[in-house]
């Protein structure tokens, strides 16, 4: 692991508790049923126009980190290190579903020029994680993630799910309050002005009205900010940024071998993934 994927992995998890950090007032935690037993993260996206392709559809590193990180976050107690949480196994699929077939390969080439060329050095757009934990009490959780740059819809779709012994809890970026008709005879240029890696112009689309919000950046923000001005540690830590490149490594590693990686697990130190290897 280097430097970069561990502060990739504090940043990329950061914003994304930021969206949650009350959920577990409201769920178990509070109403003394017990913590949560399960998360599912489904984080699917179509792919918008970037300068660096590799940072998009690299599913695992671009988008695995949100997802792995706010499934940990959800299973923890509030107030205690989320290293409360002991890692057993990992297991994963990986898959190159849309990108490396020939017309999308030069639908990138034309849109990111021809030294992006999925045909000789794909990365992966679709994965499928699973985590186990013991929590404290010697219980099982689990976070299941699933990752997608292939997907086609209204725009990006985060779903999240909070599974415990006695209730639930279900987030979904697409459920918006408020959404817009737009008729067959409505014209007008492609943008990401309804939602973010917006697929269409017409029909039935959700409007999100301020997603510096939704998605927690503004939130993060002020929190880092915070932090640094009062010299407190920030929610998300340098060990959490470790702990989070640790699980995706073992993510890639699982897909690799075909196999549940189990922990402790030392030869993830040095461990490189094949999308890395070029």
């Amino acid at each position: 692991m280097t430097r970069f994927d561990i502060l990739s992995g504090m940043r990329k998890s950061s914003a994304a508790l930021q969206v949650l950090g009350l959920v577990r007032t409201y769920t178990g935690w509070s109403t003394k049923r017990g913590p949560g037993i399960v998360v599912v993260v489904q984080n699917c996206r179509g792919l918008q126009i970037r300068s660096n392709i590799e940072t998009v559809v690299r599913n695992v590193q671009s988008t695995g980190g949100h997802s792995v990180e706010v499934g940990r976050y959800l299973l923890t107690k509030p107030g205690a290190p989320r290293n409360d949480l002991k890692l057993v196994s990992a297991s994963a699929t990986v898959g190159n579903l849309k990108w490396t077939r020939p017309e999308y390969v030069k639908r990138l080439k034309d849109m990111m020029g021809p030294e992006v060329d999925y045909a000789t050095r794909p990365a992966e757009d679709f994965a499928r994680g699973a985590l186990i934990f013991v929590d404290p009490e010697g219980h099982e959780v689990m976070v299941e993630a699933t990752n997608s740059w292939a997907y086609v819809g209204a725009g990006l779709r985060i779903l999240i799910e909070l599974l415990g012994p006695e209730y639930s809890m279900e987030f979904s970026s697409l459920n918006t309050g408020l959404k817009i008709f737009l008729s067959r005879d409505v014209r007008g240029g492609q943008g990401e002005d309804l939602v973010e890696k917006q697929n269409a112009e017409q029909g039935l689309m959700p409007v999100v009205e301020n997603e510096a919000d939704i998605y927690g950046y503004v939130g993060e923000n002020r929190h880092m900010v915070d932090a640094f001005r009062h010299r407190r540690q920030p929610i998300e830590t340098f060990h959490d940024g470790v702990a989070v490149a640790e699980m995706l490594m073992a993510l890639y590693r699982s897909a690799e071998i075909g196999q549940v990686v189990t922990f402790p697990s030392p030869d993830l130190e040095t461990y490189v993934p094949p999308v890395a290897r070029h």
